[in-house]
This record gives C-alpha cells, structure tokens and sequence, in this order.
C-alpha cells in the first residue's frame, strides 16, 4: 500500500545525522580550536593607549564532520526518491530502477529525464507539481535552490569524496540577534554575513604588554566548495533538513 510513512522515516534519520552532526560540532568547539594572532606592531592611540591589530587562526573541522554531513544530505535527497516510489505505487503502478526524483536546472534537462523513465507510472498531475518544484522554475537564482544545492552536494559527496569545510571565526556583529540550542550551540537568528577569512580584525587593547582579546566570537563551519561556498553549514542543513517536509511533501498528500 502506497504511502509517505517510508518518507518520513528517511527524514528522521536525516533529522537524527542532524542532531548527531551537531554533537560533534561542539566536542570541536570545545577543543578551542580558533585563537587570535596579532600583527606584529604595537600602536598607539591619541589618548597614549596600546593597541594591536591581528587575525584568527583557525585549526581545521575533523574530517569525520564532513561525512555526517554527507549523511545528512543523502537521507535527505534520498526521501525524495522514495516519494516517486510511493507515488507511482499510489498510481496503483509498478516502480522499477529507473524511477527517481529528478532535480534539473533546466527544462531540456527536465525533459531528458521524463525521457529516461524518473518519472515513470506517476500520474500527470504529480508530474505537474514536481516540475514546478523544479530549481528553473522558481524566481529565484538556479544556485540558491534548496532543491539545487541539495542536489549538487550530493552528487558531490556520492561520486566524488566527501565535502570540504573550513572553521570562519569572527567577531560578533554589533546588534546580532543569537539563540542557544539544546547542544549549546549559539545561533544567528540570521545567516549572517561573513567578514574575508584573513580579515584584519581591532584594534584590540594591549594593557601591561598583554593583549586583552576577549569579545564573544562566532564560530562556524562553512562549505568550502560547492554553490553555498562560504555558507554556515548548520543553516544550510536545516533549511534543507525542513525543505523537504514543509514545502514538498505538502504538494502530494492529496495523492495518497
């Protein structure tokens, strides 16, 4: 019997990579892996205080965070896969190898798939609403797709190796809104904008010739490749994470 139970399931799990991605974060930031570097060069200001200019240094995520996040994305894209399954069972048809969700950046591209059988045994009318979900026909740009870059990157980590990330410390921006999360994880309320990764940052007083760099920093680990390049992965996930349930799967109830 068709149904969109084994879909749901397949988000859970990418729900619980999530929750497990988020463990291994923190044992990261809590081994302090960032610290402030000065320039070399003490300067002083009218009033005759020090001060120094300088960067974070930034030792790099473990490679095993990169791998959960591949399962994140897989289960994730993997849902969607089963939705064709479970729709064309619907369609009270046999699904067969060929069948799967096709994500395109064009209608050609869109066509060519129908072509190969993705969508083989559903009815008309899900064809309708999956091409509609599709990242060409939005308003929005191709590369800020959910749909796309989930694509993308799990094309990436399926055929290629795993992805690659790199830690981004900054300041926090004055007036940032931010929330704690049951890991003791702080969020921006925001994706904020990210400051160059060799930013300059100061000054910062030096008092008895010791440097007093102590303001609340954000931590986070970025994509280092792909359309979201330079992007707080955490964000990206669950926005991914949600897309799926709040805006896809919405489209087909009614086909069940």
């Amino acid at each position: 019997m068709a149904s969109l139970e084994p879909v749901r399931l397949k988000l859970a799990r990418a729900n619980e990579h999530l929750d497990a991605l988020k463990v291994e974060i923190t044992r990261y930031y809590n081994t302090n892996p960032a610290e402030f570097v000065a320039d070399p060069g003490i300067h002083t200001d009218i009033n005759g205080e020090d001060y120094v200019f300088g960067r974070f240094k930034a030792d790099p995520p473990p490679a095993h965070i990169a791998v959960v996040i591949g399962d994140v994305l897989q289960n994730s894209r993997s849902a969607l896969d089963y939705l064709v399954w479970e729709l064309v069972l619907a369609n009270k048809e046999q699904p067969g190898k060929k069948n799967s969700f096709p994500i395109c950046n064009s209608l050609k591209d869109f066509s060519n798939e129908l072509r190969r059988g993705r969508l083989g045994g559903v009815h008309a009318d899900v064809i309708a609403e999956i091409e509609a979900l599709q990242p060409y026909s939005g308003s929005a740009e191709i590369d800020k797709s959910v749909l796309w870059n989930l694509e993308q990157f799990s094309n990436i980590n399926k055929h290629r190796r795993v992805l690659l990330t790199t830690l981004r410390t900054l300041p926090v921006p004055e007036g940032l809104v931010t929330t704690r999360d049951e890991f003791g994880l702080t969020h921006a309320l925001v994706n904020p904008t990210h400051a160059n990764s060799d930013a300059q940052i100061g000054p910062v007083r030096v008092v008895d010739g010791k440097v007093q760099m102590n303001p609340p920093v954000i931590g986070l680990i970025e994509f280092a490749e792909g359309p979201p390049i330079g992007r707080d992965i955490l964000w990206f996930l669950e926005a991914t994470v949600r897309f799926v349930p709040e805006h896809v799967l919405p489209r087909f109830e009614r086909f069940f």
